[in-house]
Parts: structure tokens; sequence; C-alpha cells
């Protein structure tokens, strides 16, 4: 599982780079000769503060195991993120990703009609747990930014909204995680991955530090597949590939979704679904 976790962040994150912040690699500050001017020894001690931040942000990664980290330019979605709580974001540059993948022994015994466990395994280590983890780790990974003089701007997991609220959070994780090369977003409004297809779970945190992006914007889409669209049991999916410039409902209808959810959660005492999640050909392993 470790080998794994390495992969994940080394391959979706750093690449072969590594993680950098404003420009300055793990294992690369440079240092001014002896003799140098008072504007140079600002400059180092800069370069010295921003290696400090990289190394506070890599013990937080190992320690609280993350799975994925990814730094996106807000700047590749200034003029398109109405739907992805832009406004929120006008005074900030980056993002920040972080992300669990999902245990596949529990999103693969999810089905329409659940026998006991599936779904109270899903609700507690899927998302109660989950989320309780990636917003401690935001918490952690915010307060070192700001302590380095930074703002910074959590956006908590996603969690369930009552009625009388938007069927949208705070800022779109799958927005965050697509400008940081983590992968892109498929039919089911998910964002698919490469290692382990739309089983994660995302956090995000708004920020203003000059952090250099580990990955660029992904635009591949789901093609011609249509299996999330075929076997949605509340048919909210329009089968339409994303596209930057159209609104969210061109491929999913979040209030059908939401009422066969509450109705689910009638049925069976808890209002959770994921087949869309677990029949993604991307998260299956044959």
């Amino acid at each position: 599982m470790e080998k794994t976790r390495r992969y994940f962040i080394q391959k979706s994150a750093f690449g072969m780079a590594g993680l950098t912040v404003g420009g300055i690699g793990m294992n690369a500050v440079a240092m001014p000769a002896p003799n140098v001017i008072k504007e140079s020894n600002v400059q180092r001690l800069a370069d010295v503060n921003k290696l400090e931040l990289t190394t506070e942000f890599e013990n937080i990664i190992k320690t609280d195991q993350l799975d994925f980290f990814g730094i996106g330019d807000l700047s590749v979605y200034s003029d398109k993120l109405s739907d992805y709580g832009y406004p929120l974001a006008e005074k900030y540059s980056k993002t920040i990703s972080v992300g669990y993948a999902l245990l596949p022994t529990i999103v693969d015994r999810l089905s329409v009609e659940p026998e006991f466990p599936s779904i109270e395994l899903y609700q507690h280590f899927c998302y109660d747990l989950i989320n309780q983890r990636l917003d401690n780790s935001l918490l952690k990974l915010s307060n070192t930014l700001i302590k380095h003089g930074y703002d910074a701007l959590p956006i908590p997991a996603t969690k369930a909204r009552d009625n009388n609220k938007p069927l949208y959070g705070a800022f779109s994780h799958k927005a965050a995680a697509n400008i940081a090369g983590l992968g892109w977003i498929g039919k089911s409004c998910l964002l698919i991955t490469e290692s382990v297809g739309p089983r994660a779970r995302w956090g995000t945190i708004l920020t203003n530090a000059p952090l250099t992006p580990t990955g660029n914007l992904t635009e591949r889409d789901c093609g011609d597949c249509n299996i999330c669209v075929k076997h949605c049991p509340a048919g909210a999916f329009t089968g339409n590939n994303f596209k930057m410039n159209e609104s969210r409902e061109n491929r999913y209808d979040a209030f059908k979704c939401r009422d066969y959810i509450i109705q689910r959660g009638k049925k069976y005492g808890l209002s959770v679904c994921g087949i869309c999640m677990k029949v993604c050909p991307h998260g299956r392993k044959t």
C-alpha cells in the first residue's frame, strides 16, 4: 500500500520536478556568494523560507498519508468559474488539492439494492472518516501557509446539504484538482484519475502563496463511454462530456440525484449511493 501511495504523490502531483514553492525545488536552494549585497541577503532569506514551507508541506503529506496532492493555477479558470465558486476565489491565485483514495473492497460492495453492511461501511469509511481526515489536512496546510505570511482559505470536503441550501459547495474540488492535473471531469461530474478513476474524495485550499503548479489543466474526457449514464438509478446524467464553458446542468441534474438519495435514505436508513463511482471502468481493477 505504501508503494502505491508514493506513486500517487510522485506521478499525479509532484511530477519529475517535485514540489516547488515560488520556483524553488525540494533540493535546489540557490545560496548566494559570500560577499553579497544586502538585496541578495533578502532574497536568500526568502528562498530559505520557501524551502521551509516546502519541507513542512512534505511532512504533512507524509504524516497524513495523503494519496493525492496538487497545485493549480487559478488563472486557467479565471473567466469561466461562475459555476465553480470563482467569486470566492477572486483574491487568490492558486489552489491546493488534497485527496484520499477510497477502499475498493467497500466501493465494490455497492449496489442499487444494497445488502448489509455495504452502505454502512461506505458512509463511515468513504464519507465520515475520510472527510474528517481531509479537513484535518486542510487545516494543517492552511495554518502552515498563514504562518509563512500567506493567505489561505480551506474549503472543507463535500458533505450532504439540506433542502434549503444550493446543491454545490463553496468551491469546486473537482475544478481545483482538474487544473492541478490530477484528473479530468467525467460524464458523472466526478473527477477521474488515472490511478483510481473516480474512487477518491477531495479537499481544496485557495491561497495567494507563490506556489509552482504541479500540473496543467487535464482536458481528457470519457469519449464514447456511457457506463455511468446507463447505470445511474436516478437517471441524473445526460451523457455529455465536460466542457469548461458549459454549465453543470448540461451534464448532470443534481436535483434528480438529490431526490433519489433522499428516497434511498428513507428506504435503507442512509442517504448514500455511489453507483456511478463503482461502475466507472477507470476505477475497476480486472
